[in-house]
């Protein structure tokens, strides 16, 4: 790849993801959480809340950015690009339409004692994302779109990142950003995404 793909693709995919923030904070900010729904089941329930995952939980931000530096051909940059925009504009209507809330489940951003690094990183994670837009669940299905699209390009690169994507999949539940319906959304809809 060329030094005039690579900042052309860097430059294509930072705006995917900078037009995608704005509706999405946007969302968050004005969803009535008294009136979004809850998904959670019992099991949810028994997966503990453990700080310390914040660490897993943030690989997302850097592993999005991943097959930025593993794909050659164009056209598998612009499969992944338009199954990004897939899910992207898939998820901002599903939390539109129908608001999931993690208000009540994950720990109040007020009771959380930071003694560690991990629980302030916690801490700013439910600071900055409020307890709304979670299913499906956006983190994960970027963490496997990346892995996906890795591993496509050179199996190799995928067996790097798919040990990110699956500790990112348990993270969703340790921090209490997610509930397991969240994530098995996340899944089916990158596959559809993918398969599309």
């Amino acid at each position: 790849m060329t030094r005039a793909q690579y900042i052309r693709n860097a430059t294509i995919a930072g705006s995917i993801v900078g037009i995608g923030m704005i509706p999405y904070t946007w969302l968050g900010q004005n969803t009535d959480v008294a009136t979004a729904a809850r998904l959670d089941i019992p099991l949810d329930h028994m997966i503990p809340f453990m700080s310390w995952t914040v660490l897993l939980y943030s690989w997302v931000y850097t592993q999005m950015f991943y097959p930025l530096f593993v794909i050659r051909g164009e056209d598998l940059f612009w499969r992944t690009v338009k199954a990004f925009v897939f899910i992207v504009t898939v998820d901002l209507l599903t939390y539109w339409i129908y608001p999931v809330t993690a208000a009540g489940f994950r720990p109040e951003y007020s009771d959380i004692t930071v003694n560690h690094f991990a629980d302030w990183g916690a801490k700013l994670t439910f600071y900055v994302d409020p307890p709304t837009n979670l299913f499906p669940s956006q983190h994960l299905s970027t963490a496997l779109l990346a892995c996906v699209t890795a591993w496509t390009a050179k199996p190799a690169w995928g067996k790097v990142i798919l040990p990110l994507a699956v500790a990112i999949s348990l993270s969703i539940l340790t921090m209490k950003q997610h509930y397991i319906a969240d994530g098995i959304a996340a899944g089916v809809l990158t596959f559809i995404a993918w398969w599309i």
